[in-house]
């Protein structure tokens, strides 16, 4: 249970199962130009953040609740959680919100 739970895996396992991809330092998305995780700018913290999707990376260890979005800042830092065109995985979310809403219920 914590294994799923923890850390907020479940969400970012499910983030695959829809489309999202981890950060754009690490991998391509093949099908969302813009579904990638964002590693939050540092801003007046005293270090960055990642989102649910991001890997791990220099100045970015810990995990926040947070899908990529570039129209919402991370209060601990005031910077963006993505960049418009680059990572923006919540849109991806809401674009597809209603088809995933039907899956199994055919």
């Amino acid at each position: 249970k914590s294994c799923a739970l923890g850390y907020y895996s479940f969400g970012h396992e499910l983030g695959h199962n829809i489309g999202l991809q981890h950060n754009r330092e690490e991998v391509r998305n093949p099908y969302y130009s813009d579904g990638h995780g964002h590693l939050i700018a540092q801003g007046s913290a005293s270090t960055g953040y990642r989102t649910i999707l991001a890997y791990d990376a220099e100045g970015h260890h810990t995990r926040v609740n947070y899908y990529s979005n570039p129209l919402v800042n991370f209060p601990k830092t005031n910077t963006p959680t993505g960049i418009r065109g680059i990572s923006d995985n919540a849109r991806i979310l809401t674009a597809n919100r209603f088809a995933l809403a039907r899956v199994g219920d055919e």
